[in-house]
């Protein structure tokens, strides 16, 4: 009697912790949908502007014992992520599609360009001046028959 009990204890937890990662993916899945993407239209002066926004979704969940226990844990998460991307924008019978620049975007890029180009140059830097040591005496260098330094009259 024992065993079954556990057993249907342990199956009990898995289909709460299984019911809870699946509601947990509906809800999330209902509001990452193409209504979050292209909001509602507006309208003005005979010009229909469209929002457009990326939006991201996961979930995850998991479950698992300790060495030595008999009870289970479980747990699970999951988030949606929206952005602005741009507006598609209707005016005389044509549409045409508009991003929206993101000036933390371009100062990033702006700042870590230099940035990488200097490390760059010091791992060139560094790899040349290993290479030069590694090698260092392999090559002889055959002495001048002429002297290095001119003598002056």
């Amino acid at each position: 009697m024992a065993d079954t009990l556990e057993d249907a204890e342990k199956e009990a937890r898995a289909s709460a912790a299984d019911n809870g990662v699946t509601r947990l993916a509906e809800h999330l899945g209902r509001n990452a949908s193409a209504s979050a993407v292209f909001g509602a239209p507006v309208e003005r002066d005979g010009v229909t502007v469209i929002p457009v926004a990326r939006v991201r979704w996961g979930v995850g969940g998991g479950r698992g014992r300790r060495k030595g226990q008999t009870d289970d844990g479980f747990g699970g998460g999951g988030g949606v992520q929206a952005a602005p991307l741009g507006f598609i924008e209707v005016r005389d019978g044509g549409a045409r599609y508009r991003r929206i620049r993101d000036p933390l975007r371009v100062a990033i890029a702006a700042l870590l360009l230099p940035l990488s180009f200097a490390a760059a140059g010091a791992v060139m830097f560094v790899t040349l001046a290993a290479l030069a040591r590694s090698m260092k005496g392999t090559f002889a260098v055959p002495q001048a028959r002429w002297p290095s330094r001119r003598r002056r009259a």
